[in-house]
């Protein structure tokens, strides 16, 4: 399992203290609060790690590109924009299965900890929550200056559109009773219900932000079983130019001939072929974007199911919504019915229990984590109580404070009605 400390990083002051500040990354784990106080911080930064440790246990880069300035500031954290985040006293740590990243003093240290034998490789997705937008505009990737994770969705989103294409039939979406279906021809995504079929471009914002977050996970999902499977075995045209890079780096353009250099190309795809992702760690920025209540709790639970697919998957979220906080609670609660009603309990009761979450969706609660992010820089786990998360959090305290809003109202008006009686 593994953990970051955040310190004097962009929004985040002191960020988590308790566990001498190591937040555990866990097969669900939430980040909730306020706008600007480092949810999505914490969540760049989790990535960017994980994928510095795919990267050097696949030799895309070496301890010693780490030596070259501050290639983690200027290069890696640039991607996710958050390069100016750095200040005076930034501390960050990070501790994987393979390597133990350590930054301070605007260096970054690294040291491998663990053997390639325990280090499960994963595909990493990182969905960002401008995601809506690439349903409304017409051929997105040629715009300029977009944020480079876009371009990223934009490159997975269009292989899952290719997947669906080949198939004969439009696909059920987890919102309502909704299908989608994708036009390779006129290059157009479609929903359908009973008796309608429109373009997504005029459907609602909360489908064009809902569709592309469950097809790209939908089909990553699918990706990784294969791979896993050895059923494909394929290095991407990103990856074969990053190892192009690396070996020109080394032994120079000039210096020797290009077969012999294709020669090491070759000898590092054909090493990495081998080296398959087998698990899926889905970071999703926002689920609830402009969705009813009622698709959240659906999309919740649709992601919980891809996560719950194979031991080693990540969902990491960061929210606003107190209604994914609660649904993911009813999922542990139901968790904890189903080990209570055990494998002979009555068929009415099962069937009743399933009905209000699906059976794949289930989630242990010693595999969440949540935290939340204050105003002030700080970071703070949220309790478990009887095994599930406590509703003593900034979200729901956001509900009870409209409460008493409406109550100081009704109790304006009652004074107001005694005095004119």
């Amino acid at each position: 399992m593994s953990k970051i400390r955040v310190k004097k990083f962009g929004p985040i002051n002191e960020g988590y203290i308790e566990d001498s500040g190591f937040l555990e990354i866990k097969k669900v784990t939430v980040f909730i609060g306020n706008q600007g106080t480092g949810k999505s911080t914490i969540a760049k930064l989790i990535s960017t790690f994980k994928y510095l440790e795919k990267a050097l246990n696949k030799g895309f880069v070496t301890l010693t590109n780490f030596k070259r300035g501050n290639i983690f500031k200027n290069k890696y954290c640039r991607y996710f924009r958050i390069d100016t985040y750095f200040r005076e006293g930034t501390e960050i740590e990070f501790v994987g299965s393979l390597f133990h990243f350590s930054y301070s003093g605007q260096k970054l240290k690294v040291a491998k900890t663990g053997t390639e034998d325990s280090y499960i490789q994963p595909k990493i997705m990182y969905i960002p929550s401008e995601r809506n937008f690439l349903s409304i505009i017409n051929r997105p990737e040629m715009l300029v200056g977009l944020p480079r994770p876009i371009y990223d969705f934009l490159d997975e989103l269009y292989k899952a559109q290719q997947d669906i294409a080949d198939t004969t039939e439009a696909i059920n979406v987890p919102i309502g009773s909704l299908k989608y279906r994708y036009d390779k021809k006129k290059k157009v995504n479609y929903i359908s219900g009973p008796d309608f079929e429109i373009a997504l471009l005029d459907a609602s914002s909360g489908i064009q932000s809902a569709l592309p977050l469950f097809l790209v996970s939908k089909h990553l999902q699918s990706a990784v079983n294969k791979e896993a499977d050895n059923s494909i075995n394929e290095i991407s045209v990103e990856e074969k130019a990053q190892i192009r890079k690396y070996w020109l780096d080394i032994l120079g353009e000039n210096k020797l001939g290009n077969e012999y250099i294709e020669s090491f190309i070759q000898y590092t795809i054909s090493r990495n072929k081998s080296r398959t992702n087998k698990i899926f760690i889905n970071i999703v920025e926002e689920l609830e974007q402009n969705l009813f209540p009622d698709s959240q709790r659906a999309m919740l639970y649709q992601l919980l199911e891809f996560n719950n697919d194979k031991v080693g998957n990540e969902l990491i979220l960061t929210t606003h919504s107190p209604y994914v906080i609660n649904y993911l609670t009813v999922a542990i609660k139901a968790m904890e019915v189903s080990k209570i009603l055990g494998p002979v309990a009555p068929t009415e009761l099962t069937e009743k229990l399933f009905s209000i979450v699906p059976e794949k969706s289930f989630v242990s609660f010693e595999d969440v984590a949540i935290y939340e992010a204050s105003t002030d820089g700080s970071i703070h786990k949220l309790a478990f109580e009887y095994g599930i998360p406590s509703d003593n959090n900034y979200l729901n305290t956001s509900l009870g404070e409209f409460n008493k809003i409406f109550s100081e109202l009704i109790e304006i008006e009652d004074q107001y009605e005694n005095r004119l009686l």
